[in-house]
C-alpha cells in the first residue's frame, strides 16, 4: 500500500508540473481508484528537441520511434512525442523534485 501511494502522489506531482507547462501537455491527468501507476505519460511539444534536451541533461527517457512503424497517423505521432516519466517509489522526494525541475527546465529551453 504504502509503494502504490507514493506512485500515485508522483504521478499527482508530475500531472501538477506540466499543467502549468507552456512546452508539454499530460496525456492523461487522473488515476482510477486502485489504479497504480508506473510512469507518467507527457506528450513533447517539440518532439526533436525536447527529447534531445532530456537526454543531454541525462533525463532518462524513452519513446517508440524505432519500435511503433506503422501506417497509422496518431501511432506514428504519438512514437515520437510520447515519453513516459517515472513515478518511482524508490527515489526519494529531493530526488523526484530534482528531476521534476530538470525535466521542467529541459523541455522549456529546447
Amino acid at each position: 500500500n504504502k509503494i502504490a501511494e507514493v506512485r500515485r502522489r508522483r504521478f499527482e506531482q508530475w500531472a501538477d508540473a506540466v499543467s502549468s507547462s507552456a512546452h508539454v501537455e499530460a496525456f492523461s491527468t487522473s488515476l482510477m481508484a486502485e489504479q497504480v501507476p508506473y510512469v507518467f505519460p507527457v506528450r513533447l511539444k517539440r518532439p526533436e528537441a525536447q527529447f534531445k534536451a532530456l537526454k543531454y541533461k541525462g533525463i532518462s527517457v524513452w519513446r517508440w520511434d524505432h519500435l511503433a512503424v506503422s501506417d497509422c497517423r496518431v501511432s506514428a505521432r504519438l512514437a515520437v512525442d510520447l515519453v513516459q516519466m517515472p513515478c518511482q517509489h524508490s527515489m526519494n522526494d529531493a530526488a523526484f523534485e530534482r528531476l521534476v525541475r530538470e525535466f521542467s527546465q529541459a523541455v522549456a529551453s529546447a
